[in-house]
């Protein structure tokens, strides 16, 4: 179920979602420009990060294995939403091995990669061509690195450190998450195992490092456009409150905290932005509500059982650890004020409530008889309905999501040898469609090309 799951992410890209968003088409223009000469559309040479819309870039990770990708697979629709997916799929095996380090159960593992492999939040945003989906690939695997220990435990750091740094650059939201994360690890780490202080300090200085052009970067502001026109501090949006004080702000923050926290939200529709969710499902999946349901409920049970003198022997670490995790990243969406609850802003949040559910149905399976086959029940049953509406209804109830129109339109210009009328006629079918995303199927058609030296 796990494979299957993981491997349909792969399945057509080009029809479901339809179209390519104007995102997309910005976000492939520059990779193509990249691989064909080296610099980006504004002809810079080699950037740590490119243009994209609106007051957005291109991150580095996206940029240059995008490149490399698509010297193999092509310029395709399929082909750049198959990297996405390719980091899903990673992020998937990430969770097991995670989950392993963890709890040394491989039951556990499997079950957490299964509701991974399911989990609604991470499905979609596998299948859409942007760099956000790379970056809780790349938080996953540096926990596993940093929590791994084994007989090289400061190269693991160090290799965590390097992940860590690709996850922060990767989408502006996993820094603030990133800040909250880390420094619970190093805390559990220092409680669960002796001499850790060389390990922490080789992650430390790697990421920091690394890190540097990125700081730079953040603090000169070239890349905090976005960022300073959405945040819940903006002097423009408070007006409407009459005031930005503490109050007021700390108010705004805890609504949009709560809003992340919804059931219509986690368990009905999900977010109301269809290019983030389905709206047939919520975030989770049954399964991951099935599990921690259940979890409550025994978790309520033994506090309840168990004298207060054992509860210290209850297993606690590892289940906080992850709690706190999945709040991290709802705190980046929090504190910006469009379009709350925003699954992409929190898209940090999905390894770990898979992460939970998975030792939550392991703990199940193995005292109650009868749970191994609601889990493959449920599993079933959500994977029908699920999959049958994101691949038959689905892209029917986002067509105008992302721009399908203009998309058949630049496909049958080209197919028609007719390119060199796409910014006049793309201009026509959608009135503001942006030059950079316009570039793409013009480098597409080929009618321009990324020169070594200038642009042709």
């Amino acid at each position: 179920m796990t494979l299957i799951a993981t491997g349909l992410r792969f399945f057509a890209l080009e029809s479901s979602p339809p179209g390519f968003y104007r995102d997309e088409a910005a976000y492939a223009a520059q990779v193509i420009c990249i691989r064909q000469s080296g610099h980006d559309l504004e002809q810079r040479n080699l950037p740590l990060m490119s243009t994209a819309l609106p007051g957005g870039y291109v991150t580095p990770a996206y940029l240059y294995t995008g490149a490399a990708w698509t010297a193999v697979f092509g310029d395709s629709i399929a082909s750049f939403r198959s990297l996405s997916a390719a980091y899903g799929a990673l992020t998937v095996a990430g969770v097991y091995f995670l989950a392993l380090t963890l709890w040394r159960k491989r039951e556990s593992a499997w079950l957490a990669a299964l509701c991974a492999a399911f989990s609604p939040w991470g499905f979609i945003f596998s299948r859409i061509a942007w760099d956000p989906p790379l970056a809780p690939c790349f938080l996953v695997w540096s926990l596993y690195f940093l929590l791994r220990g084994g007989r090289t435990p400061v190269w693991n750091a160090a290799l965590a450190g390097v992940l860590a740094a690709l996850a922060c650059y990767s989408y502006p939201p996993m820094r603030a998450q990133a800040l909250m994360v880390f420094p619970a690890v190093a805390l559990y780490l220092w409680f669960v195992r002796s001499d850790i202080r060389y390990t922490l300090a080789t992650f430390v200085l790697v990421a920091a490092l690394a890190l540097i052009p990125l700081v730079r970067l953040t603090l000169s502001g070239e890349i905090q456009g976005r960022f300073n026109m959405l945040n819940i501090f903006n002097e423009h949006y408070l007006a409407q409150f009459g005031g930005s004080s503490f109050l007021d702000v700390a108010k705004i923050f805890f609504q949009n905290l709560g809003s992340h926290l919804s059931a219509t939200y986690l368990f009905l529709h999900g977010d109301r932005n269809l290019r983030h969710s389905t709206r047939a499902v919520g975030e989770w999946s049954w399964l991951e509500i099935f599990a921690l349901a259940a979890a409550a409920f025994y978790a309520l049970r033994a506090f309840v059982s168990i004298p207060p003198q054992k509860w210290r022997d209850l297993e606690w670490r590892e289940p906080a650890l992850l709690v706190w995790c999945y709040f991290a990243a709802l705190v980046p969406a929090a504190l910006t004020w469009e379009g709350n609850p925003h699954a992409l802003r929190s898209i940090g949040a999905y390894p770990f409530v898979a992460l939970l559910s998975g030792r939550a149905l392991d703990g199940v399976c193995r005292i109650r008889p009868w749970a191994p086959w609601m889990v493959i029940v449920i599993g079933v049953a959500f994977a029908s309905w699920y999959g049958s509406d994101f691949f038959l209804r689905y892209p029917q109830r986002s067509y105008v999501w992302f721009d399908t129109h203009v998309v058949k339109k630049a496909l049958s210009l080209n197919s028609n040898q007719d390119s060199a009328r796409l910014p006049e006629e793309l201009g026509s079918v959608s009135k503001g469609y942006p030059d950079l995303a316009i570039a793409y199927f013009q480098l597409r058609s080929g009618i321009i090309r990324c020169a070594r030296e200038t642009r042709e």
